[in-house]
């Protein structure tokens, strides 16, 4: 259920706020950005992937240093 309130509030946000959104500081923005990528992260589940799987634990180790350090611009060109 918290899904489906987040979706409606960006769809909200996205389709009548937008103009709003255009005084959010970009700083702000990447916070917002980046707290919700850190909840992403299931560090318990990861460890049980290294221990069963180590070299798709490396494989998913690589994909996300590539995709922070070098962005995700990049896999589209």
């Amino acid at each position: 259920m918290p899904q489906l309130t987040t979706i409606c509030v960006v769809l909200v946000l996205l389709l009548f706020l937008t103009y709003a959104l255009s005084y959010v500081p970009i700083a702000v923005l990447a916070a917002i950005i980046f707290v919700i990528a850190v909840e992403l992260v299931h560090v318990r589940e990861m460890r049980e992937i290294f221990i069963e799987r180590p070299a798709e634990f490396w494989v998913a180790c690589a994909t996300a240093g590539i995709v922070v350090f070098g962005g995700t611009v990049h896999g589209f060109q």
